[in-house]
């Protein structure tokens, strides 16, 4: 079974399959229940692409009936606010979706 990071804020139960973020990999990994089988699906690149910004927080929570990752980043800089990233899985295991 893959591992992952298992905070409150990084598992998500929807409709019959577990998912939750797998640190090391850097993918969600999605399982279903009833068939006994694993998914990745990895984030698209340009999710941490943020050059200025250091990631601080990353959730996966329901929204709309749908799995999204929130990822918070902030910077060191004077003036400049913090930066969101919201992601909804398309389609499990596709990285483009």
């Amino acid at each position: 079974m893959p591992s992952g990071y298992l905070t409150s804020g990084s598992r998500v139960y929807k409709n019959g399959v577990c998912h939750w973020w797998d640190e090391h990999e850097a993918s969600l990994v999605s399982f279903y229940l009833s068939k006994d089988v694993f998914f990745r699906t990895p984030l698209p690149l340009y999710v941490d692409d943020h050059s200025d910004f250091e990631l601080v927080d990353r959730r996966f929570v329901m929204l709309n009936g749908s799995v999204a990752c929130i990822s918070s980043y902030e910077t060191s800089y004077a003036n400049t606010p913090t930066a969101f990233h919201v992601s909804l899985l398309g389609e499990l295991g596709v990285k483009e979706s």
